[in-house]
Formats: structure tokens, C-alpha cells, sequence
């Protein structure tokens, strides 16, 4: 169970309709260096107006008015982040948001950066690849001996089923023959 909700945690999403005039509220617990992300966005780019604070409202850390919006920010120390959001317009909004898990979306020069030796990771990986082409190369160069060495042989079995299907239906052509001239000579 904790593992879910850790999990939960990690990544918050959610999709929530706003009705003209309303707002919408939630806050996530960050520690301190924790990098953040928000992304919101409204269903027909409507605008909205986003006010993030760290529980004073009249000192807010972004106060924007946007239809969609990305916010990176990093927080300074173990506190709660406060997420507002408010439809301004006439019109009901649905609004769609994410705080994703960061520390899989930072990338480097070789791609995503996890507290992982990415290199390290990727030499293996690449060893890995060229011990096994190394190996389907070594069967396949036996296998091609092996056909080759086998070709007389087969060569050789080709021609003796060829020759033996020959005489088999020479064999059944004679008997045949013979029983029809073995039922003449009887009547």
C-alpha cells in the first residue's frame, strides 16, 4: 500500500472541469533541491488564471494568466506548494494538469540523467549487443561449414532417391504389365 501511494505521489495528474467563476486547489509536499515541474493546460485553449504559492496567497511564486503553461521551478526548502486554479471567464474550462517525476525527464547528452552512470549503463549495454552479434556470427560461420561439408552428402542422397524412384516405378510399370498379361494368357 505505501509503495501505491508513493508511487501516486511521484506522479500527480489529474483532468478537472471548472465551472465560470471557480477555482480549484491542491498542494504537494516537496523537499528541499526537489526539482519541480507543472504542466496545465485547458481542453480548447481557453485562458485560466494560475497562481502557485507556498501558503501565502499574497505571495504567490507565479501568478499567470495562460491556456497552457510548463513551470520548472526548484524548491528551497521542505515545504508545501500550493496550485490554484482559476476560471476567470464566463465559460466552464476543462482543465487538464501534471506534476511529473523529473528526475526521469532530465536528460543529458546521452539521454535521460536518473542519478544513473548513464555511460556506464550504455557501454554495457553496447558489450552486451556486441558479444551476442559476436556469438550469432560464430554459429552462423558454423553452419555455413556445415552446409558446405554436408553438400556431397546431400548431393549423394539427391541422386540415390532419384535412382531409387526410378526403379520403383519401373518395378510397379513390370508388375502391372505382367498382371495384365498373366490375366490373358489365363483366359
Amino acid at each position: 500500500m505505501l509503495k501505491i501511494l508513493s508511487i501516486i505521489s511521484l506522479v500527480m495528474c489529474g483532468a478537472i472541469t471548472l465551472k465560470p467563476n471557480a477555482q480549484f486547489s491542491f498542494y504537494e509536499t516537496f523537499s528541499v533541491g526537489e526539482r519541480i515541474k507543472f504542466e496545465c493546460s485547458e481542453h480548447e485553449n481557453r485562458e485560466f488564471e494560475l497562481i502557485i504559492h507556498q501558503g501565502n496567497i499574497k505571495e504567490p511564486l507565479t501568478d499567470l494568466t495562460v491556456s497552457y503553461t510548463i513551470v520548472h521551478t526548484e524548491a528551497s526548502k521542505n515545504d508545501k506548494f500550493y496550485f490554484v486554479l482559476k476560471n476567470t471567464s464566463s465559460e466552464t474550462l476543462k482543465i487538464w494538469f501534471l506534476i511529473p517525476d523529473v528526475t526521469k525527464e532530465i536528460t543529458g547528452p546521452l539521454g535521460p540523467v536518473d542519478e544513473q552512470d548513464v555511460v556506464t549503463e550504455l557501454k554495457n549495454t553496447l558489450e552486451h549487443i556486441n558479444f551476442a552479434q559476436k556469438n550469432h556470427i560464430a554459429k552462423q560461420s558454423v553452419h555455413e561449414k556445415n552446409v558446405k561439408s554436408a553438400k556431397g552428402t546431400m548431393f549423394f542422397f539427391f541422386v540415390f532417391e532419384v535412382v531409387f524412384n526410378v526403379f520403383i516405378a519401373l518395378y510397379f510399370y513390370n508388375d502391372i504389365v505382367n498382371l495384365f498379361t498373366n490375366k490373358r494368357r489365363k483366359v
